[in-house]
């Protein structure tokens, strides 16, 4: 993925991000992409959406960006002018443009991170800490992408001792070198940073719930799931939940985890001991 200049504003950020979450999807889920949006978010009364439906929108000045995006996976048009498929292409990569500049998008998330959900299918969610897992219970696979249907779940042990928040927090003597990158020092890191979850086990019988979550733009799920259909070879793959015990928990204190690291890095970048 292209490295993003440190000048552009937020949003800039946000929809150079998810053009290149899309251009590793693929060309299949670009084009279903609006169609997704807007069955999840077109509102009919049963559930609270008030944002009006996305996806549905298309604007003609993404056109020449359409073609662009096409023509990133060697489609392009025919010596015919009046070519039909690449038109429908073309509509199509229009109205995924204008749905990944829509300002409601942010509603759903601001860090959005791809996971497979199936074959050939991807989803997103919010960023979450590298020791969590993502999953759907089963039952409620079905609602919209509006509600908070993910589950943000770390392997949990019952008999264990209680956690306490000054666990995940930097040791306070840890010393870096200026320049120095050791992530390991830190205890717990967004999903941007190394993998440090337990290994996966989806017949394990308790989890602890950290928060609930958006998951978005994949495919429907229909119930009951069949997991063949969701191979767990990859590591970033959705769990799906049916009869697992799930305890509830705070979700970790990240301003304090934050403010601990940057203490550490810039002592680290003016060469001082803690």
């Amino acid at each position: 993925m292209a490295k993003v200049s440190g000048s552009l504003g937020p949003m800039a950020v946000f929809h150079r991000l998810w053009l290149a979450h899309a251009l590793d999807c693929g060309m299949d889920w670009i084009l279903r992409f609006a169609d997704v949006m807007r069955n999840e978010t077109t509102d009919e009364g049963e559930f609270d959406w008030s944002h009006g439906p996305l996806g549905v929108r298309s604007d003609a000045k993404l056109t020449d960006a359409a073609r662009a995006v096409l023509s990133h996976f060697k489609i392009t048009v025919s010596d015919k002018e009046d070519d039909k498929q690449y038109e429908d292409y073309l509509a199509e990569t229009v109205r995924f443009l204008t749905c990944i500049l829509d300002p409601r998008l942010p509603l759903l998330t601001v860090a959005p991170r791809r996971l497979p959900a199936g074959p050939g299918d991807f989803a997103f969610v919010p960023s979450t800490s590298n020791r969590s897992w993502i999953v759907v219970p089963a039952a409620i696979a079905h609602l919209p992408a509006y509600h908070n249907r993910s589950w943000i779940v770390e392997p949990f042990d019952p008999a264990a001792e209680p956690e306490k928040p000054e666990d995940h927090l930097p040791d306070p003597n840890t010393v870096l070198k200026p320049g120095d990158m050791a992530v390991d020092v830190y205890p717990l890191l967004t999903s941007d940073y190394d993998d440090r979850r337990a290994p996966r086990n989806d017949e394990r019988g308790s989890w602890r719930l950290r928060r609930r979550d958006h998951i978005f733009g994949c495919q429907p799920w229909k119930a009951p799931i069949n997991p063949a259909d969701f191979p767990n070879t990859d590591d970033g793959a959705v769990v799906y939940m049916k009869k697992q015990r799930v305890y509830g928990a705070e979700d970790y204190d990240w301003k304090s985890i934050h403010a601990a690291i940057r203490k550490i890095e810039d002592a680290a970048k003016l060469g001082e001991v803690i």
